[in-house]
């Protein structure tokens, strides 16, 4: 979310941060435990040498509890033989002992209910110790309390995608910065990392309009569109590198901020619909990292044109690829929000068998000669809702919430 970072009489800095610094730091701390855990939890092993045909040396090598700590490391002076033990505890358990000049050395803590592994390792030690001609024998046990500290291992995989998308997927723009300096009547884009910085920088009379754009979802952004057609995104992420790139802002948020902006650069701001899909004709669809976010986008943002509300010029504007309309504002009456005729509310099922509804509205624009023209359309899925409940469904809220911004901003003194 963009913030003001200064404001003084003569400059307004805005910021937007499409990182959290201590989100990365969080991540390459959740990457390096991860790291730590799979580099320090290891199967015990027991490497053997026949020193004399009767006489076998080992090292007995183990780590520690779930693999944290030091490796320890048990010398074996003499191994004589190897038992199997069997314990029959709420289950069967096994355990491998060896059996030296000193006493009874256990293979592994732990006892285990796997008897394959352990079955193969004895018979593995008692084929070294019978064959005087065999020299070395090396054995890697595995106790499942020992795989279970494999399993934070599972951070360094996670830390590991979460930085890709945090760094990677958006590439070098880190940081985004807007200074609007009214001492030399200029708007200076800044972007770039930690490592690299860059500036583009604008006259005002570079500036050819203010935009305060509310998508279907009832969210904002704030544009400031110059007269070669660039497009800034002031407010609201919306910049193609991100990987979510149709996170807008609430209106609360964005409002006072377009009213500042537009007093600074001597535009006042309009209000649109379907603005967004010039932003995604022009900067998300040609770039081959987001063809994917394009793609969806197209498929779920179902307005084709771009109406323009503007009250300094008193008129709307009609806008797609082919045709423009321009209205005037004395020919509004009114917008409405109507079910979309074209859809009936038929209760569906999902894959696990819950039953829903897609509910469709749409914002209707009423004019003098009793014409109506649909603007935008809202889509959602309601689950636990009927349509004779009388409980609004959240397409309906989002469309009464922008027909209300449309009546405010055309009527307004």
């Amino acid at each position: 979310m963009t913030q003001i970072a200064e404001q003084s009489p003569n400059k307004l800095v805005l910021r937007q941060n499409y990182v959290s610094f201590g989100r990365v730091f969080r991540e390459i701390l959740v990457t390096g435990i991860g790291v730590g855990f799979l580099l320090w939890t290891g199967p015990a092993k027991l490497n053997c040498q026949r020193i004399e045909p009767t006489q076998v040396t080992c090292q007995l090598s183990k780590p520690g509890w779930l693999g944290l700590g030091v490796w320890q490391n048990t010398p074996i002076r003499n191994l004589q033989a190897v038992e199997l033990t069997t314990n029959v505890d709420d289950g069967v358990f096994y355990q491998v002992l060896l059996q030296t000049s000193e006493g009874e050395v256990p293979l592994r803590e732990y006892k285990t209910s796997g008897l394959d592994n352990t079955q193969e390792s004895v018979d593995r030690i008692n084929t070294f110790l019978k064959d005087p001609t065999a020299n070395r024998l090396s054995i890697a046990q595995v106790d499942w309390l020992q795989w279970s500290g494999l399993l934070p291992g599972m951070f360094f995989l996670v830390g590991i995608n979460a930085l890709y998308v945090s760094l990677l997927s958006i590439r070098s723009k880190l940081i985004e910065s807007y200074c609007i300096d009214q001492t030399q009547n200029r708007l200076t884009y800044q972007y770039g990392s930690l490592w690299r910085q860059r500036q583009e920088h604008y006259d005002f009379s570079d500036i050819h309009r203010v935009i305060l754009d509310v998508d279907p979802w009832a969210k904002v952004r704030l544009f400031v569109e110059m007269r070669s057609g660039e497009l800034l995104c002031l407010c609201g992420q919306a910049h193609p590198s991100v990987k979510s790139p149709w996170e807008g802002a609430e209106w609360q948020q964005v409002q006072p901020i377009a009213d500042e902006v537009s007093r600074r650069v001597y535009r006042p701001w309009q209000l649109a619909l379907g603005f967004g899909q010039t932003w995604i004709d022009k900067y998300v669809a040609p770039n081959p990292y987001a063809k994917g976010i394009a793609q969806w986008l197209r498929a779920n943002v179902q307005s084709s044109k771009v109406w323009v509300f503007d009250r300094s010029a008193h008129c709307i504007i009609s806008q797609d690829s082919n045709t423009v309309k321009t209205y005037t504002l004395s020919d509004f009456v009114d917008v409405q929000v109507q079910l979309t005729p074209t859809r009936r509310l038929v209760p569906k099922e999902d894959s696990d068998g819950d039953k829903f509804y897609d509910v469709n509205y749409q914002i209707v624009l009423v004019l003098t000669s009793k014409r109506q023209v649909a603007i935008q359309y809202y889509s959602s899925r309601e689950y636990n809702w009927e349509p004779e409940s009388g409980k609004q469904a959240t397409a309906q809220v989002r469309a009464e919430e922008t027909a209300q911004r449309i009546r405010q901003y055309v009527r307004k003194d």
